[in-house]
């Protein structure tokens, strides 16, 4: 699902909304999340747990030491995603598991519900035993680290889904206020070449701007 975030007549700063990020290699860039508080967030890793090393996140380290009061984004669990096949198959005609290769996890994350507050979730492939202190920048990490704002709204001015590709359920018209939020989450196959373009891009100077669209 392609999501997009617009403001009218005004500029925020550039957020997603969506609900899943994916940091599989894509660690070295920042991202941002607009979402709906109370809104789960599910993020993508991967990493070789046979070797000690895991991506941990300063609120499950927080949490773990508990020397630090609850925030709005609380860590819920950790979940092994099924192995990619290799790409060839064995003599049962199944395909084969890499062995020694990185495995894929997603890490589960509840948020507080009707309030608003911009948040930092920050990740660190570490071994746990060995994180004395959780480095709050990325020049201060000893491996790989990201970073996701997370802003959470009560509400947004309008919160449109469609599931299919013809748009027919979306509204045709709409009555919004200046620096009114509009979340659009339209299903999408990039793998095609094909994704949706808007005419309320972010370098326009103009009343409705497109401020954000991710997967």
């Amino acid at each position: 699902m392609q999501s997009y975030l617009f403001t009218v007549a005004s500029l925020l700063a550039a957020g997603a909304a969506a609900w899943t990020v994916d940091l599989r290699n894509n660690y070295e860039d920042n991202h941002t999340m607009y979402i709906k508080s109370g809104e789960t967030l599910e993020v993508l890793v991967d990493g070789m747990s046979g070797t000690g090393y895991k991506w941990i996140s300063n609120v499950d380290y927080e949490q773990q030491l508990n020397d630090k009061a609850p925030g709005h984004i609380q860590f819920v669990e950790e979940t092994k995603l099924s192995d990619a096949p290799m790409g060839f198959f064995g003599n049962d005609d199944e395909s084969e598991v890499m062995m020694g290769g990185k495995k894929s996890y997603q890490l589960n994350f509840s948020t507080e519900e009707g309030s608003e507050y911009d948040e930092e979730l920050k990740f660190t492939y570490a071994r746990s035993w060995m994180l004395k202190e959780f480095p709050e920048e990325r020049a201060n990490a000893d491996n790989d680290w990201s970073q996701i704002r997370v802003v959470a709204k009560k509400e947004f001015a309008y919160d449109l889904q469609s599931d299919n590709f013809n748009l027919e359920n979306l509204p045709t018209d709409m009555n919004v206020a200046p620096g009114d939020l509009i979340r659009l989450v339209i299903r999408e196959n990039p793998t095609t070449g094909f994704w949706w373009h808007s005419n309320a891009l972010k370098s326009q100077n103009s009343g409705i701007r497109e401020v954000f669209n991710g997967f």
